[in-house]
């Protein structure tokens, strides 16, 4: 549902009647987040909505407006306008937001209401009745900001695995996505990785071949494409070589970028074999 948002010619709800529309009534909505992201990287929003102008009550039970959320990141260009039930719970995917994250609470349009009237208009308005149409905001709220920095390196946040068929049965390919990188294996590979996956003394070996080589990929990614950092993965991989200050060369060089997926893969690699072995 898109929303009329240019100009307002008919009375608006606004916080502690901003705007002198209404002379009484209100519109809140109490939002709720998440400490921590879920496993697969959700972000929980609960969220509660209070109105006490009777006529937009009405019409919101009658089907005619919802209230809504807009969700806007100029980061990464995501906005959304998502319809909410009086309270409830909402998940929304952590990959697509970074950086600052505006929530606005509405009341949105979805059919059009004739005649629109309430006893809570400013007396200016001398009881006119108003035509209201799908995507015009009856009320809005303060927006709330949320700065989301979705910045691990963990390996489950930036890799996913998958088969693919058409691979030769014990061999793999990396391909890079805007959201993620994607290690692609054969049918047997895949059967094997599943198999020894939770294996704690073989998993750092896995890093230090299968992993490093994805690693390796999206660095050169980095090095070799310019538009490379707006994708989702890219942020993630881009803070943690700033963390580690680690310098990416001008030039995609095999020996430089071996070196710096080492680096990158080493905490979950070589590091964890030493301790394994008892090393110190």
């Amino acid at each position: 549902m898109k929303f009329n948002s240019q100009s307002f010619p008919y009375p608006l709800l606004t916080p502690a009647d901003s705007g002198n529309d209404y002379i009484d009534g209100a519109f809140e909505c109490v939002l709720k987040f998440s400490e921590h992201l879920s496993e697969d990287d959700q972000i929980e929003l609960n969220y509660r909505c209070m109105l006490s102008v009777d006529e937009i009550v009405n019409e919101i039970e009658e089907g005619n407006a919802k209230y809504s959320l807009e969700i806007n990141c100029p980061e990464t260009l995501y906005r959304r306008v998502i319809s909410l039930e009086p309270r409830g719970t909402i998940y929304l995917d952590a990959t697509e937001l970074h950086g600052k994250v505006s929530f606005t609470p509405m009341i949105i349009v979805q059919k059009k209401i004739n005649n629109f009237k309430s006893l809570d208009f400013n007396p200016e308005y001398e009881q006119q009745g108003f035509d209201l149409f799908p995507g015009d905001i009856l009320a809005s709220d303060i927006p709330v900001v949320q700065y989301v920095e979705f910045n691990q390196l963990a390996i489950d946040t930036l890799v996913k695995i998958r088969t693919d068929d058409n691979l030769p049965p014990m061999l793999y390919s990396i391909d890079p996505t805007p959201k993620y990188l994607y290690i692609s294996m054969g049918e047997s590979l895949r059967s094997l990785w599943t198999e020894i996956g939770e294996d704690s003394g073989i998993q750092p070996y896995l890093a230090m071949s299968i992993y490093k080589d994805c690693i390796y990929v999206a660095v050169e990614e980095l090095i070799v494409n310019e538009e490379a950092e707006n994708q989702q993965w890219a942020r993630a991989l881009t803070n943690k070589i700033g963390e580690m200050k680690i310098s990416l060369p001008i030039e995609a060089d095999f020996n430089e970028i071996n070196l710096i997926a080492q680096q990158l893969v080493q905490n979950v690699g070589i590091e964890k074999i030493l301790k394994l072995k008892g090393a110190k």
